[in-house]
C-alpha cells in the first residue's frame, strides 16, 4: 500500500492504534523519533497540502477584506484559521490605532457641543491603540467554553484555549460552526468591525446604554437603512498608552438599536447627518 493509500484508509480507530504504536516507548526521544520517522512518510503529501492551504487562505482572507457592511460573510467560503490570521494580521500585527485626527473633520457642524466630549477619549492627545491577544478572537465569533441548549447546560466543549489549538493544528476540519457553539451571526459580521472602527456614524461612551449587559467603555457603530453594526472596546487597566481592546460586535437592526443605545448622548456624529 502506498503513501497516499494509506491516507485514504485513515480513520479515527486506524489512528488511535498508529498513535499507541507510536507512543509504546520508555524514553520520550524515542517517541519523538517514531514521530518523525512517520510523518516522513508523508512529506510530499503534506507539502503540497500545506502550499494549498496557504493560498486557498490568502483568498478566504481577501474575501474577507472586501466583503463591506451590511453584505455579510457567507460561511462556506470561509474556515477558522483564515478568520484567525486575518484577525491577527488586521488588528494585532498592524497595531491598529484611532487618531483624534481620523473622526475629528467629520464631526457634524450641528453637534460642535460634542467635540470636548469627544477629544476627552484621546487622552492627553494620545491616539486609541486596539491591543488584543489571541483570547479575543474566540469571544468575537461568539465562541463559548459551553452552549446551552433547550435551557441545559452541556459541559464536553473545549476550553478557548484548546479551541486555539485546534485551529492551528486544524484538528477540526469541518468548520461546523454552529456545533462548535459560536455564534454565526457574528461570523457573517466579521469583516465589518475594522471598518465600523475607521467610519461610525456615531461614537458612545457606556453611559450611552440604556439597560444593557454589555460592559463597554467605548462603543462605535455603524449604519446603513435599518441595518447597524456596533464594535464595542473595554480599555486596558492602568494603560499608559491609551489601549483597548475589542470585547464585542453585533449585527442589529433599528428597534435593537434604540432600545440599546440613547442616541442624545452620543459623542461623536458623522457630519453626513446634517
Amino acid at each position: 500500500m502506498n503513501t497516499s493509500d494509506k491516507l485514504n484508509t485513515l480513520n479515527e480507530q486506524n489512528i488511535n492504534i498508529l498513535i499507541e504504536k507510536l507512543t509504546n516507548e520508555k524514553y520520550i526521544q524515542d517517541i519523538i523519533d517514531n514521530f518523525h520517522k512517520e510523518l516522513s512518510k508523508y512529506n510530499d503529501q503534506r507539502k503540497l497540502i500545506n502550499v494549498l492551504k496557504i493560498k486557498k487562505d490568502e483568498y478566504i482572507k481577501m474575501y474577507i477584506s472586501q466583503t463591506k457592511f451590511p453584505e455579510k460573510l457567507e460561511k462556506e467560503y470561509l474556515n477558522y484559521k483564515a478568520l484567525l490570521f486575518y484577525f491577527l494580521e488586521t488588528f494585532t500585527y498592524s497595531n491598529m490605532t484611532l487618531s483624534e485626527d481620523m473622526y475629528i473633520n467629520n464631526i457634524s457642524k450641528i453637534q460642535l457641543s460634542l467635540k470636548s466630549n469627544f477629544q476627552k477619549i484621546f487622552t492627553e492627545n494620545k491616539p486609541i491603540k486596539i491591543n488584543v491577544n489571541l483570547l479575543n478572537f474566540p469571544h468575537l465569533i461568539g465562541y463559548k467554553d459551553y452552549y446551552i441548549d433547550n435551557g441545559e447546560k452541556y459541559d464536553f466543549k473545549s476550553t478557548k484555549n484548546e479551541f486555539l489549538k485546534n485551529i492551528l493544528y486544524e484538528s477540526n476540519l469541518t468548520n461546523d460552526y454552529s456545533i462548535d457553539g459560536c455564534d454565526t451571526s457574528k461570523i457573517e459580521a466579521f469583516s465589518w468591525i475594522a471598518k465600523t472602527l475607521h467610519k461610525p456614524l456615531y461614537i458612545f461612551e457606556k453611559e450611552a446604554l440604556k439597560i444593557s449587559k454589555l460592559k463597554t467603555d467605548l462603543v462605535f457603530v455603524r449604519k446603513k437603512g435599518i441595518d447597524y453594526h456596533y464594535v464595542s472596546l473595554k480599555k486596558h487597566i492602568n494603560s499608559l498608552e491609551n489601549e483597548y481592546y475589542i470585547n464585542s460586535h453585533h449585527h442589529i437592526h433599528h428597534n435593537e438599536f434604540i432600545n440599546k443605545f440613547n442616541v442624545n448622548k452620543k459623542i461623536y456624529i458623522y457630519k453626513f447627518l446634517k
